[in-house]
Formats: structure tokens, C-alpha cells, sequence
């Protein structure tokens, strides 16, 4: 898909690339923990990019606690070209737009992973600002409703797609019923 789409290729760079492999580590970590021991994950990726496949396949088996299994030559016929830890399908020589698949099984229980979240992701900040005093008037700070911490002090307005759709985009909303005071917008039970 990407080959056919004027503005992806506009939009790609070696920092592109980077983002992509990040972000799918953090899937990785992410879905790992639903896997039970000795399960095995597909992991498959629409790229050719060596750091987004085989190096994040290796990352995953080394971080998360698993073991790549191996790859043959299966499929000689079909024009599948072998990678270090996986099967490349490249468009024009296999039917499709191409992929990259690797397989990797669990092999520890999940309470010794080698590295937890935060040694994956590095937070853009610690903690959460509750809000500040203006005068005599205590502002709640719109980050606080969507904390961990926050326990639904506020009142809270439930809305439907659209008119969270609207809120997210900074349109203004009214709710003639609303409750004095700081309100939390909710969709579907979760602050936004």
C-alpha cells in the first residue's frame, strides 16, 4: 500500500522508520502479557525495514522473554526469501503487497520479564498536576480527569460519539443541564 500512496512516500524518513519500530515494541510489550507460556505470537509487519522485523522480533525474545523459532526454506516455489529470523514476501515476486513474518514463543511466566514498561517507554512526564489556586478559586487541571488517581470527584457529563468527536476537536459544546462548578466530559465511562 505504501508504494501507491504519493503522500506516505512523501511522508517516510529514517526518523519515520524509528517511530514505527518504537511503536511496535510497545505492542509487542503490550500484548505480550496475554500470551500464555509456551503460546507462540505471529508477528508480522506490511515493511521491509530490517529494524521493524527481525531486530524487533530479536528485541522482543531478549526483552520480554521468548524464543524465535526457526525459519526453512519452505516455500523455494513461491519466491519467499528467508530473513535472520523470518519470511520475506515482497510484492512483485509474491502475490500481494508484500509483508515480513517471524514467529516467537513465550517461553517465561509473566512475573519475570526481564524489563518492565518504563524501561521501554520513557514518560513524558512523572505525576500528574492536580490544578492550581487562582485568587481564592482552586482550577482543576484538565489532565487531572484523565490520571490514574482520579477517583470521579467531579460531576461528570456523559456524551455520544459525535459530541465527543466535537470536544476533542476544541468546538464548543453547550449542556444547558449541566451542573455548577467543574464537570468531567465522559465517553463511554472514561474522562476525556
Amino acid at each position: 500500500m505504501f508504494r501507491k500512496d504519493s503522500k506516505a512516500l512523501a511522508q517516510w524518513s529514517e526518523q519515520t522508520v524509528q517511530l514505527c519500530s518504537s511503536r511496535q515494541k510497545r505492542i509487542l510489550a503490550d500484548i505480550w502479557p496475554a500470551l500464555k507460556q509456551n503460546g507462540v505470537l505471529i508477528y508480522s509487519t506490511c515493511t521491509y525495514q530490517k529494524c521493524e522485523n527481525d531486530d524487533n522480533l530479536l528485541w522482543a525474545a531478549e526483552t520480554l522473554g521468548g524464543r524465535i523459532l526457526g525459519t526453512e526454506n519452505e516455500f523455494p516455489d513461491y519466491g519467499i526469501q528467508l530473513t535472520e529470523y523470518g519470511y520475506l514476501l515482497k510484492a512483485g515476486i509474491v502475490r500481494g503487497e508484500g509483508q515480513w513474518v517471524g514467529a516467537l514463543q513465550k517461553t517465561v511466566a509473566e512475573n519475570s520479564i526481564k524489563k518492565t514498561l518504563t524501561d521501554i517507554v520513557k514518560p513524558l512526564k512523572y505525576g500528574t498536576h492536580r490544578g492550581e489556586f487562582k485568587g481564592k478559586k482552586f482550577i482543576p487541571d484538565s489532565d487531572y480527569a484523565l490520571s490514574i488517581k482520579y477517583s470521579g470527584e467531579y460531576p461528570h457529563i456523559d456524551v455520544d460519539k459525535n459530541q465527543a468527536l466535537e470536544y476533542l476537536h476544541h468546538d464548543a459544546l453547550h449542556f444547558p443541564k449541566s451542573p455548577l462548578g467543574f464537570c468531567t466530559i465522559n465517553y463511554q465511562g472514561h474522562p476525556l
